[in-house]
């Protein structure tokens, strides 16, 4: 849900002026008037066409959520991370005050760049009248809202909230999550690209399409950024949602600046943005220790080229690793319903792993088939891609292995302590089996797959 400010910058809560209109505390969705105003395409890098009536957008790092809850939903847009964080807004969540966290049940649903939409924690998707696509059964989410929020209130400079899934998100790579601006200039002068599923695009018919537009910047602080709402608004289901800094609207990148709070309406039912009033986003970069703090991740800064910024990075690139035993790159064999054997002669999707850094500063290895390595059986059988949730049998710890000037590394297993090995001089399937020190069959060297940077 949004919050809307009145003309006259009092802060009033949404839900105390609509009244009689049942929103059951639904988010924030991007709208705009039937007027179709023009929006210079070289200035913001979309379709000059307003968003209402105008062409709906695939756009990498967005997602729709719906807080699922006895009897009513909360409808919000956000923010994809990396393979278990989202960030949207805080006022999403109205029972939680600054500084909490919450177990709650939320269907968050991504629309992949083709088109397909998929439930970031398995299972199907449904698209009901009238609202926001949603997952067929919910998934389980740590949500943490930032620090100094105060439920029901318009404050943008707090209103913010970090989803941690339990189980790890299927059907995403490193390439669909977003970036977030490290770079502390923004110009008054410029504008920004926002997104939303919100169901009151279209006069409400708009549900599950996510909508592109684009506003002028009207004021900047390190804690919030003012656009103007012009043909494009934000709308009820908006929140969460983001604010990018353009570069190219037919990137496969978002650089998100900040997310959707609150902003001005024009009368009492109006569940969209006034037309040329201040839509209000919180400031992401500078909330970036407490967000990695609640992901376990710290983010690192690399420099985006294409955008001329720096950036942070809330994911690792996808990496390769091939076996000192026999010089063959490791697969999840039998796409991925086989263990890990180091018998490749080329790297493919199924030599390809995301490699997830746990906050006790243990590894996690996702194999292509969305599914997390583990040390099956407790460390007594071989390694197989099969869990979906971080546990210890899918931790293992990585350290420097030097033999014969050769610097790779080892991996132990949390669940037995004993290190891996590519049995069998690699013939085998990889298991963790050698207790005492690790040599040629317990090396492993791992390589990044394009930008070791992972700048796109």
């Amino acid at each position: 849900m949004i919050s809307f400010v009145s003309p006259s910058r009092c802060h009033t809560h949404l839900c105390s002026l609509i009244g009689t209109v049942a929103l059951a505390l639904s988010g924030c969705g991007s709208d705009v008037d039937d007027s179709k105003s023009q929006v210079p395409s070289d200035e913001v890098g979309v379709n000059s066409d307003a968003v209402s009536g105008g062409s709906s957008v695939t756009r990498v790092g967005v997602v729709a959520f719906v807080r699922q809850r006895s009897g009513w939903n909360d409808e919000c847009s956000g923010v994809l991370l990396n393979r278990y964080s989202i960030l949207t807004a805080a006022h999403c969540f109205p029972d939680m005050q600054g500084g909490q966290t919450q177990r709650v049940t939320a269907s968050v649903v991504y629309k992949q760049p083709s088109g397909t939409l998929v439930c970031l924690t398995r299972g199907g998707v449904n698209t009901p009248a009238g609202s926001n696509p949603q997952c067929v059964t919910g998934g389980s989410y740590d949500v943490s809202t930032y620090p100094g929020w105060v439920a029901t209130s318009t404050d943008a400079a707090h209103d913010l909230a970090v989803m941690r899934s339990v189980d790890i998100f299927a059907g995403v790579t490193p390439a669909d999550y977003a970036l977030i601006d490290a770079d502390a200039g923004l110009s008054e002068d410029g504008r920004l690209e926002f997104y939303g599923y919100g169901p009151s695009a279209q006069n409400g018919t708009g549900s599950g399409v996510l909508r592109v537009g684009a506003g002028e910047i009207d004021a900047v602080n390190p804690q919030h950024v003012n656009l103007v709402g012009g043909g494009a608004r934000s709308c009820e289901g908006d929140s969460g949602g983001p604010a990018s800094i353009y570069f190219s609207q037919t990137s496969p990148y978002l650089l998100v600046e900040g997310v959707a709070s609150s902003a001005q309406f024009a009368n009492k039912t109006d569940q969209c943005a006034e037309s040329g009033g201040l839509e209000r986003y919180s400031r992401v970069g500078t909330k970036m220790d407490f967000i990695t703090s609640k992901i376990g991740f710290n983010c690192p800064t690399v420099y985006y080229s294409k955008a001329g910024r720096n950036v942070r990075r809330c994911y690792a690139p996808p990496q390769a690793f091939w076996s000192r035993a026999n010089a063959k790159w490791v697969q999840a064999s039998n796409a991925g319903n086989g263990p890990l054997i180091a018998a490749a002669t080329q790297v493919g999707q199924w030599e390809t792993f995301e490699v997830l850094t746990n906050s006790d500063g243990s590894t996690s290895l996702v194999a292509f088939n969305d599914k997390l390595v583990t040390a099956e059986n407790a460390g007594a059988s071989s390694l197989i891609p099969r869990a979906i949730q971080i546990g210890d049998w899918e931790k293992f710890w990585s350290a420097p292995l030097s033999i014969d000037g050769f610097s790779g590394s080892s991996l132990r297993a949390q669940i037995n302590g004993l290190y891996v090995a590519a049995e069998d001089a690699g013939a085998s399937p990889l298991i963790a089996r050698t207790s005492g020190a690790p040599s040629y069959w317990e090396q492993f060297f791992f390589e990044f797959i394009g930008d070791p940077t992972g700048a796109p």
